[in-house]
């Protein structure tokens, strides 16, 4: 998933985004097995922050979605579609806070208008 913005001068910029999933179980198993760079999925789960010093003392943070559910979306112009209808299934929940940032980046990254109510 790619972040895209226009600079001062107008002109668009892209910088990569990673998020880091983790899966267990035979939800890991179908994942590593099917699973492509560049296939779209939709990852149904919880945020989870790990939080650690490291030797030279240093403070470190990483966060992540554990799975519950990996979805996948298919191919070409069919999965666009599926995208967007996964998205509008997403936003009739109601989120934390935390997460609803996290499904609006998701969501703007895709095309996808997205506004906490």
């Amino acid at each position: 998933m790619n972040r895209r913005w226009k600079n001062g001068a107008g002109e668009l910029q892209e910088s990569p985004v990673f998020v880091e999933i983790v899966a267990w179980g035979k939800q890991a198993e179908t994942v590593a097995t099917y699973l492509t760079k560049g296939r779209p999925v939709v990852v149904e789960g919880r945020l989870q922050l790990d939080q650690w010093e490291t030797e030279a003392g240093e403070h470190r943070s990483r966060l992540k979605v554990v799975a519950n559910r990996v979805t996948f979306l298919g191919r070409g112009a069919r999965a666009g579609s599926l995208v967007w209808s996964a998205a509008v299934r997403l936003c009739r929940w109601s989120w934390s806070p935390s997460t609803a940032r996290l499904l609006g980046i998701l969501l703007s990254q895709l095309g996808c208008p997205y506004e906490r109510r």
